[in-house]
């Protein structure tokens, strides 16, 4: 099978929708189907390359909207290539998920639309602009696609909201690596490069923006110091808050207990997970939270907000705990609990760990991926 993965961005860029593209793509190569992805280019000049099997196509950039790569070459790209049996689009909306419906229209291709995360507005002017693209421009990928993939069932029932018919949105949730992310790990050299020895260590990873919820993390833990001083929150991540939450931080007097990492290395994750007593994901709004079914894999007990598809990656009070977003006193009642039992705290990574291995591996979502290719194929060589 000859496949299109068309994305916005990808490896090295990085994120969780990138890194799934990206692992997805050479699962289905080492299956032996040819894999084509068409993404933008952060070098700022266009260029072909073969990594693992997959041919990357890296288009450049004429601008962003809405954090948004606008390749203009996409369209041409995606018309040159010889056909393809199923193009693959990830991310709604803007630009790439349109190209790819307009271009499945054309030449009577198979089109999958995956859904990653939609933004929720920050302000008034971009709600009414994102209502104003649902309503026109928007609704025609939803229309276009044969079939549309969801991490969660909290973001299925949304997209069935937006107008979508139910019976062509399937939910297949992200995966982990569960060899790579295990509790054998070892967190010594983490805790030792970032100065945590003999700390409670708090992990929380993910980029530094509005949506991840950040500042009420630091204030919840301006109330756990507290209780428990003897404690390191290390936030693993870059973007556009950094400056912000580092001031906020040296405000909340918690320069001492606060250590930001800046991004680190893919290598690095796995310790970076062992290295915690718990982990902390405090999202505004979450269409899943991959780095939480992460820290489970690794035996950490987790605590999450209950936004989006982020209760769906664990099981709330067995190994984890759930509270309300934006709810700093929640949030720091939650760390408290765990950190001060440490029975809890290890029954709860067991059962984390026990969880995502029934659910969350690779094998089952590459398989769930295929047969949604091979449905698509079915049902348009009947019409």
């Amino acid at each position: 099978m000859k496949i299109f993965q068309v994305v916005p961005y990808f490896p090295p860029h990085i994120g969780g929708m990138e890194f799934y593209v990206e692992r997805l793509s050479r699962e289905l190569v080492a299956r032996g189907h040819e894999v084509f992805v068409f993404t933008s280019s952060e070098k700022g000049l266009s260029y072909r390359e073969k990594v693992d099997g997959v041919e990357i196509y890296r288009l450049r950039t004429l601008t962003k909207g809405y954090n948004v790569p606008i390749v203009p070459s996409l369209f041409g790209s995606l018309l040159r290539e010889k056909k393809p049996d199923v193009i693959h689009t990830h991310q709604y909306p803007v630009f790439f998920s349109d190209v790819s419906t307009m271009i499945s229209r054309l030449r009577n291709i198979p089109l999958l639309l995956h859904v990653h995360v939609i933004s929720e507005p920050k302000s008034a002017f971009s709600s009414l602009v994102s209502n104003l693209y649902y309503k026109t421009i928007g609704r025609l990928p939803f229309r276009g696609a044969y079939a549309i993939i969801t991490p969660s069932f909290a973001y299925k029932k949304m997209v069935i909201q937006m107008g979508t018919e139910s019976e062509k949105v399937k939910v297949i949730p992200y995966s982990v690596d569960l060899a790579r992310f295990h509790p054998d790990n070892s967190g010594d050299k983490f805790r030792k490069r970032h100065d945590c020895d003999g700390s409670n260590v708090i992990l929380s990873v993910g980029r530094l923006n509005y949506q991840k919820g950040f500042s009420y993390l630091l204030k919840a833990i301006s109330m756990v110091v507290q209780k428990l001083p003897d404690l390191k929150l290390v936030i693993v991540g870059d973007g556009e808050q950094f400056s912000y939450l580092k001031e906020l931080s040296q405000s909340l007097g918690l320069s001492d207990s606060v250590i930001f990492t800046g991004r680190i290395s893919q290598v690095e994750m796995p310790e970076a997970y062992a290295a915690a007593d718990v982990f902390v994901l405090p999202s505004i709004f979450e269409s899943f939270g991959i780095a939480l079914i992460e820290a489970q894999a690794t035996g950490k007990p987790v605590v999450c907000t209950r936004v989006g598809g982020a209760p769906e990656t664990l099981l709330e009070k067995e190994s984890g705990l759930i509270v309300d977003p934006k709810e700093s006193g929640q949030l720091a009642e939650a760390i408290i609990r765990i950190l001060c039992d440490q029975k809890l705290a290890k029954s709860m990574g067991e059962e984390g760990r026990r969880f995502v291995e029934n659910r969350f591996g690779w094998r089952k979502n590459v398989n769930l991926v295929l047969e949604a290719y091979e449905r698509m194929l079915v049902d348009t060589s009947r019409d």
